[in-house]
C-alpha cells in the first residue's frame, strides 16, 4: 500500500542538473572554476563550451 504514495514523492522531486552545475561554478573561486572547466573540458569540450557561455551570459 505505501508503495504508491513513494512514488508519488518521487515524481514530484525536480532537479536541474545544468542549472546546479551553473550555480556552484558561478559561486567558486576563479582559479576553482577554470580548474573544473578545463578538466570537463578534456572530456567533453561541447559541454565546456557550453558552461562558459552559460556563465557568461548570467554575469
Amino acid at each position: 500500500m505505501l508503495e504508491p504514495q513513494k512514488k508519488e514523492e518521487e515524481k514530484m522531486i525536480r532537479i536541474n542538473g545544468m542549472d546546479q552545475v551553473l550555480s556552484l561554478l558561478q559561486t567558486a573561486d576563479p582559479a576553482f572554476r577554470q580548474s573544473l572547466i578545463k578538466r570537463i573540458s578534456a572530456r567533453e569540450p561541447e559541454l565546456a563550451r557550453v558552461l562558459v557561455r552559460e556563465l557568461a551570459l548570467r554575469t
